[in-house]
């Protein structure tokens, strides 16, 4: 069977840095567009636009903060 690229699909990733706590919402997200936004807030307006959240894990946080990554991805069309 012959694959060619049209057959596969092609994804766009991005990933979300939080410092501080998830669990109360004390902290900054890494885009400023997001300032507001609680972690569900977050996570509903990327899944929204069409984002998969694919990963979450701890990062290292400035001064010794909790931090978290989150990758999502979603296809290109």
């Amino acid at each position: 069977m012959s694959e060619n690229r049209t057959d596969r699909c092609c994804w766009e990733y991005i990933v979300l840095q939080y410092v501080g706590s998830i669990w109360n919402n004390k902290g900054e997200w890494s885009r400023a567009d997001f300032e507001d936004f609680s972690t569900e807030q977050a996570l509903n307006h990327l899944g929204a636009e069409g984002w998969e959240l694919v990963s979450l894990g701890p990062v290292h946080g400035e001064q010794g903060k909790p931090s978290a990554a989150y990758i999502f991805k979603r296809p290109i069309i």
